[in-house]
């Protein structure tokens, strides 16, 4: 079972912007959802938005799809198979990419996807277990974006804000 993190509480206010944006609906690709559970604590505190989640993981995502059934969200969230560097669509208010950069074979490439599917107003958010902010500040600039900062810590978990 993976553990959720509460993006509510811990780090969706630090984003600057963002919780207006889901408050008044924001379209949110959740990349390397997993199971969805965070995707789905999202869609249920901010209605007026719509969700993707990705995984590289067929199984987590049809356990995702049923999850967002029981829950009762799955007219506003769609879950698919996608990695971290090809997953479908354009203007996203906010990417979300949750532990699939810092060990990824191909992080620059997966930080210049979500620079090329966001709105120009767009947020990238990174939250990566124990990584080096460094190293996730070199591949958000290598992957196109002007500005990053350290939005939040939380237990266990960097989370890094990137906009274009």
């Amino acid at each position: 079972m993976e553990e959720t993190i509460d993006p509510i509480s811990r780090f969706i206010p630090a984003l600057d912007g963002v919780w207006s944006k889901l408050v008044h609906g924001a379209k949110v690709a959740d990349v390397g959802c997993g199971q969805g559970a965070s995707t789905i604590v999202l869609a249920q505190a901010f209605p007026k938005s719509r969700f993707l989640g990705f995984d590289a993981d067929a199984a987590a995502i049809e356990r995702a799809r049923a999850a967002a059934e029981r829950a009762g969200v799955a007219e506003r969230i769609r879950f698919e198979v996608a990695s971290p560097t090809d997953y479908p669509g354009r203007y996203y208010d906010l990417v979300a990419v949750s532990g699939c950069l810092d060990d990824s074979s191909d992080a620059v490439g997966a930080a210049a996807h979500a620079h090329e599917t966001l709105d120009e107003h767009g947020t990238f958010v990174i939250v990566e277990p124990c990584a080096d902010e460094r190293r996730l500040r070199d591949v958000a600039a290598q992957g196109g974006f002007t500005r990053v900062r350290r939005a939040t810590q939380i237990p266990f978990d960097l989370v890094m804000e990137a906009r274009p």
